[in-house]
């Protein structure tokens, strides 16, 4: 988004609030551990990340040393590394940046002895693929034809006006698609 005296018009999805979405339902399942696997340098990275830290504050999660991780690119390495660390840490819900990175934490998960929702709570961020495995993924779904239209009819009024048209910024609220991969948190952890 550009910065507050920047009149540029924009559309985008309200991606920390699509976080705070995620975490608060993954708290009133009554998981306590909740961890971040996302992503470095992408257009969506820094919000994503600052989303899930105020929202892990403002709703009391317990963020453990390592819960949060980000890195360029997963590899199934790395995701099993986190997984186990979800096991040895007591951690019974992640947020995910990407549903390929979820898909792969559920396959790595199930390596490492945990059960997606039993043990393990997984929400995806982006919705494209999450029912294409053996467990359907909740996700956060940016509601991404919305703003494609709300952009265009942003445009058109920029063509329409030229240098007179007024500056508008959007910003969408994306959904909670809820699904398998979700359950209450476990008792004897």
């Amino acid at each position: 988004a550009p910065a507050p005296d920047d009149p540029t018009s924009y559309v985008a999805t309200d991606h920390p609030g699509g976080v705070c979405l995620a975490v608060r339902h993954l708290r009133s399942l009554g998981h306590e551990r909740i961890g971040h696997l996302g992503r470095l340098r992408t257009g969506t990275s820094d919000a994503v990340a600052r989303g899930f830290d105020e929202a892990a504050a403002l709703l009391g999660a317990d963020v453990v040393e390592g819960a949060v991780a980000r890195a360029d690119i997963w590899s199934a390495e790395g995701i099993g590394a986190y997984a186990r660390h979800c096991a040895d840490t007591g951690i019974t819900a992640v947020f995910c940046h990407g549903d390929r990175d979820a898909a792969a934490l559920v396959v790595a998960a199930r390596r490492h002895g945990l059960s997606v929702p039993e043990d393990l709570a997984v929400v995806a961020y982006d919705d494209e693929v999450t029912e294409v495995g053996d467990t359907p993924l909740t996700a956060i779904s940016p509601p991404k034809e919305e703003v494609g239209a709300l952009a265009a009819q942003l445009l058109l009024s920029r063509m329409d006006f030229g240098s007179g048209a007024v500056s508008h910024r959007v910003d969408v609220q994306p959904r909670l698609i809820v699904r398998a991969s979700c359950g209450s948190a476990p008792r004897d952890r």
